[in-house]
């Protein structure tokens, strides 16, 4: 049996690294609106001194000078579920620890058990509330209204961007 446990173990030790390596890295998923009113959806691929590198849903590589550029709008994936989740489960935690005592002794006709279960339950339901409101306002899509930057604005903004696609470190 503990033969058994050392060899999965070195098996995982040997494994575990190969599969961190093997998840790409994505870029943040824009949407870029040009001055002349069209737009170009894509993944960030690279962000030049000048110009944005995209990869188009289509699967195109589309560069764009980043003065022909008017706003950029970084989508952002939804956190409602997972601001629920840790809410919940954080009021829940909260609740019945906390709160459980208070609620035994006002309500006498019930046991130390269900005095935990309610009090959880309560406070539960208001973390998933609080904590899903949170998720949504966290998983919002930012807007960036790059024509209106100024010179020093608009270095700061690509800096911030380059932070976020796909290969970092492109000149």
């Amino acid at each position: 049996m503990i033969r058994r446990f050392i060899i999965l173990m070195t098996i995982s030790a040997v494994l575990w690294p190969l599969s961190l390596q093997a998840a790409e890295k994505r870029g943040a998923q824009l949407v870029v609106f040009d001055k002349a009113g069209g737009s170009m959806e894509g993944e960030l691929i690279a962000v030049k001194d000048e110009a944005l590198l995209l990869k188009s849903r289509e699967g195109r590589d589309v560069t764009l000078d980043i003065n022909e550029v008017k706003a950029v709008r970084l989508e952002k994936k939804s956190k409602l579920l997972w601001g629920a989740g840790l809410g919940s489960a954080l009021g829940g935690m909260t609740g019945a620890i906390l709160f459980n005592d208070i609620w035994y002794e006002e309500h006498g006709d019930l046991s130390q058990g269900q005095a935990t279960l309610r009090s959880g339950l309560l406070f539960g339901s208001v973390g998933l509330f609080l904590g899903g409101m949170y998720g949504m306002y966290a998983g919002q899509d930012k807007y960036y209204p790059v024509a209106q930057y100024q010179p020093p604005e608009l270095k700061v903004f690509l800096t911030k961007l380059r932070k976020q696609a796909r290969v970092r470190d492109f000149q």
